[in-house]
């Protein structure tokens, strides 16, 4: 019996939210696991060795966690997490100024990350998770509803039929 050939090894890129990104990122890293984070922040900077903050509303920083994430990436099976959706307010805090804002986590950010992505072929194709909770209806009629994530469903849904160097899932 022959030995399967040796997978890719893998690098996850995540975009790290407050809470699931800090049980996930030391399970991936305990299965050996190469992992880029990047954090919502102000502006773009460097936190250490594959750790960045970038600024949500910027493309130019989804340009730079990208450039310098690529040699990391290159030649390599690679996953993105996005998880920032996940930091919006609930329904019921929900304000129309605070829908608003959520719209640049739901909406702006994900578009910056796509456009950075095409914009760096050295990258080339990846799966991307979007990760939402709560953003449609289950089968239970009382469950809440995340109205500020739902954007990120349809933009999902966008990613995954029109952009083939993201296998986009929901």
């Amino acid at each position: 019996i022959k030995n399967p050939a040796p997978s890719k090894p893998s690098a996850w890129l995540i975009f790290a939210d407050a809470n699931v990104a800090r049980r996930l990122v030391p399970i991936l890293r305990s299965r050996g696991e190469e992992i880029i984070e990047v954090r919502r922040g102000r502006a773009f900077r460097s936190l250490g060795k594959h750790m960045f903050e970038a600024n949500p509303d910027s493309r130019e920083d989804f340009e730079q966690s990208l450039k310098l994430s690529a040699p990391t990436l290159s030649n390599k099976s690679v996953k993105v997490i996005y998880l920032w959706g996940l930091d919006t307010p609930p329904s019921k805090n929900l304000t129309t100024e605070a829908l608003k804002q959520s719209t640049i986590l739901t909406s702006l950010a994900p578009l910056n990350l796509v456009q950075a992505w095409d914009h760096h072929q050295e990258c080339g194709r990846a799966e991307l998770f979007v990760v939402t909770a709560g953003a449609q209806p289950d089968d239970n009629p009382t469950s809440p509803v995340s109205v500020a994530q739902a954007p990120l469903v349809g933009f999902g849904r966008v990613v995954a039929s029109e952009y083939d160097r993201l296998c986009t899932r929901l």
